[in-house]
């Protein structure tokens, strides 16, 4: 008897999960992943994913409305359980179209409260065709209908279905799609539709042509074609960060002017043309608007520092190297422009941690007070130094929290 509890004990001790419920064995996740019905992706499932190229998608459906997350590997950083069941709803579209200068159609998708591991894409495919051809996503706060602009929302219409896209930013609650329909833009649709189907039709007639080229002209072609080199760039390295535990950058004793640095752009942001294929053009700014709301909360030796304006930096476009991470575009502008930035490696999230911008420092404004960034939208729940997927185009944005992101639209 005591030689069978023994060895169940072992066999059980084999096969025990870990403390947060999952097998220390967890299946790979595959391009395509199916959702069960409470559309769970748990953290080890995730995992899988981190340091992986390419994109993951996730499907479900619910009230025969079909639904596809598209998760880039890239951002997949500090994974994290992802709740991606999502519940549609028509109730109230009558109040919404009204608020929305009596929207022709809407629809209203519930989603459930986690922390977003990325900026997914969502597909959604609805079984009917909707009279529409602009879409907006809309949230509603106190009464009010706000529209998300970083959702960057897209409705295509075909025979006997709709097809949205958008980019999912945040998840806190209800939120609608507005759908309208606008003679401006069908006007456009139909222009392009005919400008695509003439240069086809060109196309075709030249490429119908070229096949009677004799064989001495296309063998000069071929040569000719085969003696041009192509060019190879030099790769440059990234904006480089602080090589020390903490890093202080032009650190002027005061701050920046009362107005903010000026959207203008600066020369001194980078040595490299724009059009340099090492190089993307992002923009970037530095706000501590929320800090005017709570002026009661500064430090009477602070407030001197905090910009009337709101702004430390304006919206600015500049460029940097395309591998470069967020933390090394900001390195990279506050140098040029002279602003003070001091930052902290924390090993334990192998990232630089950002203490104090233009002398405001975290905790400046109560407990929890201090700097956040967010990307196209998305405030990551990783360190600005581990962000390195920036794109051409790429919106940066540092904002002061005085809430530990709630003021300042973090929901999570």
């Amino acid at each position: 008897m005591r030689c069978i509890i023994l060895l169940t004990l072992i066999l059980t001790a084999c096969g025990t999960n870990t403390a947060n419920g999952q097998t220390t064995a967890t299946k790979p996740l595959s391009t395509t992943t199916k959702l069960s019905a409470a559309g769970t992706i748990t953290k080890n499932q995730l995992a899988t994913i981190k340091g992986k190229t390419g994109t993951y998608y996730f499907t479900g459906s619910n009230h025969h409305i079909k639904y596809q997350w598209a998760y880039s590997a890239l951002q997949i950083q500090n994974p994290t359980r992802q709740k991606l069941g999502i519940t549609f709803t028509t109730t109230g579209l009558n109040a919404i179209k009204r608020a929305a200068n009596n929207a022709p159609v809407a629809l209203g998708f519930r989603l459930q409260d986690f922390h977003l591991a990325g900026s997914p894409t969502l597909t959604i495919t609805i079984p009917k065709k909707w009279h529409a051809n602009t879409l907006k996503l809309v949230a509603k706060q106190h009464g009010q209908l706000r529209t998300l602009n970083d959702a960057h929302a897209t409705v295509h219409v075909r025979q006997n279905s709709t097809t949205i896209k958008l980019r999912i930013t945040s998840v806190d609650g209800t939120y609608y799609l507005v759908g309208g329909y606008n003679q401006a833009v069908a006007k456009q649709q139909a222009q392009a539709a005919k400008s695509k189907a003439k240069s086809g039709t060109k196309a075709a007639s030249t490429s119908t042509t070229g096949q009677g080229k004799s064989a001495d002209n296309q063998s000069k072609n071929d040569q000719k074609s085969a003696t041009s080199q192509t060019k190879q760039e030099a790769t440059n390295n990234a904006a480089g960060g602080a090589s020390s535990d903490t890093s202080t950058t032009n650190n002027n004793g005061n701050g920046t002017a009362s107005n903010g640095s000026s959207s203008t752009g600066n020369a001194n942001d980078t040595k490299s043309s724009s059009n340099d294929s090492n190089h993307i053009t992002v923009t970037m700014s530095i706000s501590t608007s929320t800090i005017l709301q709570n002026m009661d909360k500064v430090a009477t030796n602070k407030k001197s520092l905090v910009p009337s304006s709101g702004w430390i930096l304006r919206p600015t476009q500049v460029s940097i190297s395309k591998t470069a991470s967020v933390y090394d575009a900001l390195v990279q502008v506050t140098k040029a422009r002279g602003i003070q930035m001091e930052s902290k490696y924390t090993p334990a999230y192998g990232a630089y941690y950002i203490q104090g911008i233009g002398n405001l420092y975290e905790f400046d404004v109560g407990n929890l007070s201090g700097w956040m960034y967010k990307v196209d939208g998305w405030f990551p729940n990783y360190g600005s130094s581990e962000y390195t997927t920036l794109k051409n185009g790429s919106n940066i944005q540092w904002v002061y929290t005085c809430d530990l992101g709630a003021d300042v639209g973090d929901s999570q």
